[in-house]
């Protein structure tokens, strides 16, 4: 259990839990109610949370995640089941919001059955450096890199994602979407209202393997995905250099 904590300024994964063996795994890990900010700082493509191997239970809850330097915020691989990611506030990260991903190595094992549920997911448009530099990372990743470890059975629900170039919600293959629940959530994504080629309802919403889908698409694409909005939630565009008060 790690809880109540502020951790910041860390030149990986500001959190980074794990187990290298399928015969060693993990369960009934939280965390909660924590800050977690300023990470992969040195190393890029860490997270503010990582949990990377067979894990059941897992819960990732109340927590805020920002201005990961060279990262992203919430990262779950190679094989976590029946575990939750809920009401965490996620905002100005360099790459993508939350990830499932399956990798090739040693450990691993299918992902089933996990909920993101009531997260809020800003991928930022300025960099740490001050500049503008609007990211084309997604909000919600799922990807199996190896084609034997799935990622099945995602429920997706009450979550509002907003993206620049990026896909609100992105699958990789249009199998695992199959499987995916995509339910009640707010998309938006910037890209939308400069690309002048794109007029409503064609506008993106997100992409399944390598196709990009429209809202209605989206909604449309098997009974587990419905009830979808895209539609600009209007928020206010954090200030870059309120980075080191996390308060």
């Amino acid at each position: 259990l790690i809880e109540n904590c502020v951790i910041h300024d860390t030149g990986s994964h500001n959190i980074y839990w794990g187990t290298g063996s399928n015969e060693q795994p993990n369960s009934d890990l939280i965390l909660r109610n924590s800050i977690l900010y300023m990470g992969s700082k040195d190393l890029d493509g860490r997270h503010c949370f990582q949990h990377n191997g067979v894990v059941t239970r897992l819960i990732v809850e109340n927590n805020i995640c920002h201005s990961t330097v060279k990262g992203g915020g919430i990262s779950i691989e190679n094989g976590a089941s029946d575990s939750i990611i809920r009401n965490n506030l996620i905002f100005n990260t360099s790459k993508m919001g939350i990830q499932f991903y399956s990798y090739k190595a040693k450990w691993g094992a299918p992902m089933i059955n996990n909920a993101v549920i009531n997260n809020t997911v800003w991928i930022g448009t300025y960099s740490l450096s001050v500049k503008k530099e609007p990211k084309d990372h997604s909000g919600i990743l799922i990807k199996d890199s190896t084609g034997h470890l799935p990622i099945e059975y995602t429920k997706i629900r009450n979550n509002i994602i907003y993206t620049q170039y990026g896909f609100p919600v992105h699958i990789s293959t249009e199998s695992l979407a199959k499987t995916t629940f995509v339910t009640n959530n707010i998309l938006y994504r910037t890209a939308n209202d400069t690309e002048k080629f794109l007029i409503w309802p064609g506008k993106t919403a997100a992409k399944i393997a390598d196709e990009k889908i429209s809202i209605n698409e989206l909604n449309g694409f098997s009974e587990h995905m419905r009830n979808n909005r895209l539609c600009d939630p209007r928020f206010k565009t954090p200030d870059i250099e309120n980075y080191t008060a996390p308060e």
